[in-house]
């Protein structure tokens, strides 16, 4: 019994200690001679005495083996036991003591836990899931829950997230706006992910006034935890049930419409706020500052005056100008600020920033008219180029001009970590010996004859 893998100890019929081996006396806390000729009442507060003395009395009144599963602590650490508890009979068939086994059950108990976590909760973000929003609905759906209010929530740019910089982030983004939602509810609130980017809020006892603070927390929240790329921002509606005539599935009906509703009002705010954090992400991210896009977006302006594009079309032309590189947001500092020359796989890396941007862009309602431009500004007339090597008319002319006007101001203007500056000559001696090759010939002559310098012989 000593050496025994399972606790084992007697107990007699008063609750004294006659035995107990090592394993048991660990699950208590101390050793074997801590606890031998000890009565429960000295070892255990008196709460947690009472109950065991009392259970102990059931065995020996009813003379019949029992078992229970019970808790401890090892280690600190909290332990499962399956106790077996049995009479021990003397030799004149009385009831001398009584005998209890236990047997470690926490791995089995760890594992039932997981396997009741998984079925209720999204494994994501730690939220209850749909299945168990569903299920409590029905539940609380009762006249001493009213008014019973419900919250919709769509989460906006987890798509742009997602198609931009990787599932990765957007996963951040939803175990954000998890956290701020359980920072905004009450205790008795029931969180879930309803699926995708969308979230549903249960509050028992709660009118509308209560549901719109709700709300309200929940929007500075996302706003306390915006300090990422993305702004965190999540539409929201509401809807109350007030008597028990209203249908549960109405009110969750009108809650959703009210979510669309503001999700459509927000948009374009949100939207605006994501270009400007865009902005501010890749002038800290890059060598190429805000100077650098507005003298991209002032020289796109002459440009499109001088060959009489329609006003829609020059301000394209300016937007593919000031968001032409949005995409090395997505590119690694330790590639966009390599001093030296870029290995192979660096530079099929950089290259990315091409697609990154596409991706973002075309995202974005407002600015998606120029997500093709964008995605192609690194193409060469003669279909050296990447990402898809296209060549000539088919690649965008807006994409043409600024991949003219972005070669030129950064020989001349911004600060390159590999390659010192050179003078507006000599710029537009490169642009002239590239055009056919990597460059549109005809947007060349153009752009020379706008800038009005004579070429250095």
């Amino acid at each position: 019994m000593e050496t025994a893998e399972v606790s084992i100890g007697i107990v007699d019929f008063n609750g004294k200690v006659i035995f107990l081996n090592k394993l048991a006396a660990k699950l208590w806390g101390g050793k074997p001679k801590d606890y031998i000729n000890k009565d429960m009442e000295e070892i255990f507060p008196k709460e947690i005495a009472d109950k065991q003395l009392k259970f102990l009395q059931e065995v020996i009144k009813n003379n019949k083996k029992k078992t229970v599963d019970t808790s401890g602590a090892i280690a600190g650490k909290t332990s499962w036991q399956h106790i077996t508890v049995q009479p021990i009979k003397g030799r004149q068939n009385e009831i001398s003591s009584v005998l209890f086994v236990g047997t470690d059950i926490t791995h089995r108990v760890e594992m039932e836990e997981k396997i009741r976590h998984q079925a209720t909760h999204d494994n994501l973000t730690g939220l209850y899931n749909r299945v168990f929003f569903e299920e409590e609905i029905k539940r609380l759906d009762t006249d001493r829950q009213l008014p019973l209010s419900i919250i919709m929530g769509d989460l906006n740019g987890l798509k742009l997230v997602n198609d931009s910089l990787g599932h990765k982030k957007g996963d951040k983004l939803l175990g954000k706006v998890s956290m701020a939602l359980k920072q905004a509810c009450r205790e008795e609130d029931i969180i879930a992910r309803w699926g995708g980017d969308e979230f549903t809020i249960l509050l028992p006892q709660a009118d509308e006034k209560i549901a719109k603070q709700v709300c309200t927390r929940i929007t500075k929240s996302c706003k306390e935890l915006s300090k990422n790329l993305i702004p965190l921002s999540i539409s929201l509606g509401y809807a109350t049930k007030k008597v028990s005539t209203d249908k549960i599935e109405k009110v969750l009906a009108r809650a959703e419409n009210r979510m669309y509703t503001n999700k459509l009002l927000d948009s374009k705010s949100f939207h605006h706020s994501v270009v400007a954090s865009l902005k501010v992400a890749l002038e800290e991210k890059h060598y190429e500052t805000e100077k650098h896009a507005i003298r991209m977006c002032k020289l796109a302006v002459r440009m499109g005056k001088r060959l009489n594009l329609q006003v829609s079309q020059i301000d394209s032309l300016e937007l593919v100008a000031l968001l032409h590189d949005v995409g090395k947001v997505g590119i690694p500092n330790t590639i966009l600020k390599k001093k030296g020359k870029l290995t192979h796989r660096e530079r099929k890396r950089m290259q990315k920033h091409a697609e990154i941007g596409y991706r973002i862009v075309r995202s974005i309602p407002e600015l998606s008219l120029v997500a093709e431009e964008i995605w192609s500004h690194h193409e060469n007339w003669d279909g050296s180029g990447y990402p898809r090597g296209i060549k000539k008319e088919n690649i965008p002319f807006l994409s043409r001009i600024v991949s003219i006007i972005d070669a030129y101001d950064v020989m001349v203007k911004a600060k390159r970590p590999y390659k010192k500056n050179v003078t507006e000559k000599e710029a537009i001696k490169e642009l002239e010996n590239e055009a056919g090759k990597q460059f549109d010939p005809k947007l060349v002559k153009e752009f020379v004859k706008m800038l009005g310098i004579k070429r250095q012989t």
